[in-house]
């Protein structure tokens, strides 16, 4: 019995540093530039269009696409990604997320 609850104080101990310890995107970011909006309106014009939507109610759901994204500022929004995989932004938001190879996925 004895035997085990010292394996199991050294497995917390061990498992302490984060799911992401020692990440390159562990620490804070600040947001410079992007082009996300433009690309992802791109691929949204040509997915609506396949769609059948018409020139006029695509440009509507562009222009409310692109105001969704307004609060992230050139600059100034910055986050934050910590070790245990959750992620804070100084704009109000927060979530998780998430690391594999080059893809970086987030979840409020």
């Amino acid at each position: 019995m004895k035997r085990y609850c010292a394996i199991a104080i050294l497995l917390l101990a061990c498992g302490d540093k984060g799911l992401y310890s020692g990440h390159p995107l562990v620490g804070t970011w600040n947001y410079q530039r992007s082009n996300f909006t433009e690309l992802g309106a791109r691929n949204l014009r040509a997915h609506l269009a396949a769609q059948g939507l018409s020139e006029d109610q695509i440009s509507q759901v562009i222009l409310d696409f692109t105001s969704e994204n307004q609060g992230v500022s050139l600059g100034v929004t910055q986050l934050t990604f910590v070790e245990d995989g959750s992620f804070t932004d100084n704009v109000g938001g927060s979530g998780t997320w998430t690391a594999q190879e080059s893809s970086l996925t987030m979840r409020e």
